[in-house]
Order: C-alpha cells, then structure tokens, then sequence
C-alpha cells in the first residue's frame, strides 16, 4: 500500500496500528466495539458501508497472572469475527490450538477462517524469531470472513533482523 493512512487504537505504551489503503475509501474507528484489555485492539469500519470490516487485534499473552486477560482478548477477537465482510490481523497470542473451540460454523474464530490454515500454512512459526519457523510458534494470525478467498499466505524470514521479536506475515485475499 502506497498510499494510506494510519491509524492507532487507544494510546498504549505498546500501540497496535492499523495501514488502510485511500484506495479502500474513508474508514473510522468504532468505538463502541471496544478492545482487548491491556493491550489496545481496534474495529474499523468504511464510512460509507462499502468494504471490508477491519480489525487490528492485539490480545495480551497467557501469561499466569494475566491469562484471565488473555482469555478475555481472545473472546473479543472471535465476538468481532461477526459476518461475511471481515478482515481481522494481529498478534494474537494464541496458536490455532489455543483459539479451538471458538468458531462458529465453518470459523476457526467466531465466523471466520485463518488465512494461514486456509492457504497450508499454519505451522509456520512467527514467533520468536531467534527460532526457525518450523519450531516458532505460529501466534500472528490473518482472520477472514466468508467473503474472502485465501489466495496465499506466507511467514516472512527476511525481516529477522530487523528489530522485532516477530515476523512478518503477509496474506493474499480475494474478494468471492
């Protein structure tokens, strides 16, 4: 994406952003969508209700004094999967083994499938990077609703050096 604007949720000492292309048209956040507790997650919506739902979803870890938190951030992620037009990113925290139980349907979460699954990819490890994918565990996540087709979806390596203690992923959608 080129051109575009961004985004960011709540302000947060760790931000979650969001790149929504001009080409998608105006988009505002939803605040009475609420966040992930902790740690802030956003719902984006087309200002005139044309487009994709957008979720930028950043739960915190499952970590023993906060993993009623974590529970609560991985509920709200599969309450925003809600209908056929949406696209939801995001360090989850979770693998698919952690979010199972949580679709509904044909969803993997709520009402939508993981790209990665989708696309044979999901044991592809974005997390730690200091780990080879194969061992990495796979917590960054592309939701889609019904609407979109998995085209591909891919676990980056070439940004490990990068700075961050994640890699990144990149899905190929299209519109059904």
């Amino acid at each position: 994406m080129q051109e575009g604007r961004s985004a960011k949720c709540h302000p947060s000492p760790v931000p979650t952003s969001i790149l929504i292309s001009d080409a998608l048209g105006p988009y505002v956040l939803d605040t009475t969508a609420g966040s992930t507790p902790g740690v802030p997650s956003g719902v984006w919506r087309p200002a005139d209700g044309t487009g994709p739902t957008l979720v930028a979803a950043h739960p915190l870890p499952p970590l023993p004094l906060i993993v009623d938190e974590w529970s609560a951030g991985i509920d709200w992620v599969a309450r925003q999967c809600v209908g056929a037009d949406v696209i939801l990113a995001g360090d989850l925290n979770a693998s698919l083994d952690h979010l199972s139980g949580l679709g509904v349907g044909d969803g993997t979460v709520g009402e939508c499938r993981d790209a990665a699954q989708d696309a044979g990819s999901a044991a592809r490890g974005t997390w730690p990077v200091r780990l080879p994918p194969v061992l990495a565990a796979p917590i960054d996540h592309v939701l889609v609703g019904s609407a979109w087709s998995v085209r591909g979806f891919e676990v980056r390596t070439d940004f490990d050096d990068a700075g961050s203690d994640h890699r990144p992923v990149v899905a190929v959608l299209a519109r059904r």
